[in-house]
């Protein structure tokens, strides 16, 4: 019996999963001799994870390895209720898990055991689906794209890759909100869209003339987008144009644009040599005009809306102190050493940055005792907090 389903609440999942197993059930169709009242027991929960991993392994094996748990964390808001904030990862072992900020403060969930989301995920990324509860796309390691997500009704959580027949996704992969919900990915050569996944109609698009990425995909819950192109020059999209930014110096790892206004500097992506750059979204690119701890980590950011506009961009630097650049203004910026201002312990992987809805400055990370660890900001004074075990 083959099932096809898109979006799917826990307990419509059970009836489903006990409804494809109804033959293997029936004593009619049995061996001889075996009575219903003799069958065992049904796990629902087994059953209704079983059933959602075949249904989303319809399109079979992909060749990437592991997924990339300590450059998995990321900051989700839930849409305009901001204050149902979440840092969210992918452990060691493909389950997706975050720590939910709640009225009492934060606590523990592990993602896939609450909504049957099979335990393969490779990468995650902030997704405003409908902004009521933890949203996240993710990239399964088969190479499928699509979305988890609570709601009153229970967890959902959809295919987009078999709904769209879209190509299996590469690793260069991010959410955006742009045309109603898009998920933007390498495939084919080239740069493709899946777009119209809030409005529950994703479609498959290329996106004509952009350069195929050679790193990573960032800015996430926005219209803007940047990636290392041909020979790591930078490509910046917004919407569906694509852009290299002439004469630009070379992208190492993951880059960061900003929503901002026009001549603010919203780029800054590293070097060689492990330069910052800073610039506008048309160039040209320039030092940082400060100095800065040298960054040994990809770059992540959050941007403040709200005036005063401001840009943050978090990063590591060699010895594991966490860092973050604040842009005010059009190019005013300073760097914060949090080990330092806020007795932060050491870092691994990319920190990541968000400001909240009080205007807080937020900075979370992995920390290297096995934890995960926010840094805020409130006011003018930086505190540190140890989350607990991120059971990578």
């Amino acid at each position: 019996m083959v099932l096809a389903m898109s979006r799917t609440s826990s307990a419509l999942r059970t009836s489903l999963a006990l409804l494809a197993l109804h033959p293997l059930l029936a004593c009619d169709d049995g061996p001889a001799g075996v009575d219903a009242a003799d069958a065992p027991d049904v796990d629902a929960v087994a059953v209704d994870a079983a059933v959602d991993a075949r249904l989303l392994d319809a399109l079979g094996p992909h060749p990437e390895a592991g997924p990339p748990a300590v450059e998995s964390l990321v900051f989700a808001p839930a849409g305009f209720a901001r204050p149902a904030l979440a840092l969210a990862y992918v452990d060691g072992t493909g389950r997706v898990r975050a720590y939910r900020r709640q009225p009492g403060g934060w606590t523990a969930q592990d993602v896939t055991a609450a909504s049957g989301l099979p335990p393969d995920v490779a990468q995650i990324a902030p997704f405003k689906i409908v902004g009521s509860g933890l949203e996240l796309a993710v990239r399964r390691r088969t190479g499928e794209l699509g979305w988890v997500r609570d709601s009153a009704g229970g967890w959902e959580f959809e295919n987009d890759t078999e709904r769209a027949a879209a190509p299996l996704a590469g690793a260069a992969f991010a959410g955006s909100d742009f045309r109603n919900g898009t998920l933007v990915f390498a495939a084919d050569g080239g740069l493709q869209r899946i777009s119209g996944i809030t409005v529950n109609h994703p479609t498959l698009f290329t996106v004509a003339g952009a350069p195929t990425p050679t790193g990573a995909i960032a800015g996430p819950f926005d219209s803007w987008l940047i990636y290392p192109g041909t020979d790591g020059v930078p490509v910046v999209l917004q919407q569906d144009t694509a852009t290299a930014i002439a004469g630009a110096p070379p992208m190492v790892g993951k880059g960061v644009v900003g929503w901002g206004v026009e001549g603010q500097q919203s780029i800054v992506y590293r070097t060689t040599g492990d330069r910052l750059v800073v610039g506008p979204t048309a160039g040209p690119m320039v030092d940082l005009p400060i100095a800065a701890p040298t960054p040994a980590s990809d770059l992540n950011w959050g941007e403040r809306r709200s005036l005063p506009l401001a840009l943050a961009v978090s990063y590591r630097t060699a010895t594991g102190a966490p860092v973050v650049l604040e842009r005010t203004n059009t190019s005013d910026w300073t760097a914060v050493d949090l080990a330092a201002t806020a007795g932060a312990p050491a870092a691994i992987g990319s920190p990541v940055a968000h400001y909240d809805q009080n205007n807080d400055l937020m900075v979370g990370y992995f920390g290297a005792d096995g934890h995960v660890h926010l840094v805020t900001r409130a006011g003018a004074t930086w505190t540190h907090a140890d989350l607990g075990p991120s059971s990578l």
